[in-house]
């Protein structure tokens, strides 16, 4: 793994935490906002747009200090090009089984009339795939936010029964994707410095 390889996967990492902020955001404080009158979603819209916006571009700044086009990745050495088809296919079965586990547990609340428990399953399941992240891609800072993103929705799946806490739940969802984001920008060539320093499986 080459550090303008590991610079072009880091930006996509910036850039799904960036949305994914967007979402939790929307999820948990998008419906009280726009109950409490037009200033205070007004506000909250363009802060929720401007914390994404703000992510999306530091990871196309990071995407072209990689200075590496699609077409280079095909014309790289066999043990690189190893590196990079493991951990697509590692990438695929992580989403696969987070697609499938969601699947189930959004079926089974919905059969036992537990719907406001949807929200907190989603977050734990996506939550946990970081952890799986964090070691396919060498960012141990994914386990943090795996682990935050954890304790957040087992706090709402065993304690909240109703979806008022909806608002708890996607607001620090939020933050701990933004948060993370923010991080990874900030650190980007330690992390990367480190990474690219260590044993890739093949």
């Amino acid at each position: 793994m080459t550090d303008r390889q590991f610079f072009r996967g880091l930006s996509g990492g910036v850039s799904v935490l960036a949305l994914a902020g967007f979402f939790w955001f929307g999820v948990g404080l998008g419906i009280p906002a726009s109950h409490a009158g037009w200033l205070i979603f007004g506000l909250s819209t363009a802060f929720q747009c401007g914390a994404c916006l703000g992510l999306l571009i530091s990871a196309a700044r990071l995407r072209r200090r990689s200075r590496l086009k699609t077409s280079e990745l095909r014309n790289v050495d066999t043990s690189p090009r190893n590196e990079t088809r493991r951990i697509r296919v590692g990438f695929l079965w992580t989403t696969l089984a987070e697609t499938l586990l969601i699947g189930i547990g959004v079926w089974w609340f919905v059969r036992s009339n537990q719907e406001q428990l949807m929200w907190p399953w989603i977050s734990l399941i996506v939550s946990l795939h970081f952890l799986s992240l964090a070691r396919l891609f060498h960012v141990r800072m994914y386990y943090v936010t795996g682990l935050a993103g954890s304790i957040v929705s087992l706090v709402a799946l065993i304690f909240f029964g109703t979806g008022h806490d909806l608002a708890f739940l996607g607001g620090s969802m939020a933050a701990i994707m933004w948060l993370s984001g923010a991080y990874l920008v900030w650190r980007a060539d330690d992390i990367t410095s480190r990474a690219v320093s260590e044993r890739w499986a093949v």
